[in-house]
């Protein structure tokens, strides 16, 4: 799809009464039950669009730092890692690392409270009177 500030017709500094004022033309004059051209269906369609993008202010902020493409899709940012910084990909693998060794270790302590005296390990107070094991003596 083309620029979308091109195909409403306005400039990228435009305001957003400007911007609606463009689609809203636009679509009157392109739209498929107003006009019979085959081809006015395609434009109302690339208005429809264009104004999804640049009529709403958090995408067109997006799109204008060039985060999202003229069809609203995220823009491919490239490797982060190349450069020695940590990608998302290597930020997302190392959560799951830590969520794992946490995971781990909770299951280690929980499995040998069950058999273990040591006071550190027991209930804490705030768990029902039922489940709470008296510290040992």
């Amino acid at each position: 799809m083309r620029d979308p500030y091109e195909v409403l017709g306005v400039a990228k500094n435009a305001s957003a009464q400007d911007i609606k004022s463009a689609y809203r033309k636009l679509a009157k004059e392109y739209h498929p039950d107003q006009n019979p051209d085959p081809k006015a269906k395609e434009r109302f369609a690339a208005a429809n669009q264009a104004y999804e993008i640049v009529g709403d202010e958090k995408n067109r902020a997006a799109f204008d730092r060039g985060e999202i493409d003229a069809e609203g899709k995220p823009r491919f940012q490239g490797f982060e890692g190349a450069a020695g910084s940590k990608g998302r990909a290597a930020r997302v693998s190392s959560f799951a690392q830590a969520v794992r060794a946490a995971i781990r270790s909770t299951a280690a302590a929980t499995s040998s409270a069950r058999f273990s005296a040591r006071p550190s390990l027991a209930a804490p107070a705030w768990a029902p009177a039922g489940r709470r094991r008296p510290a040992p003596t």
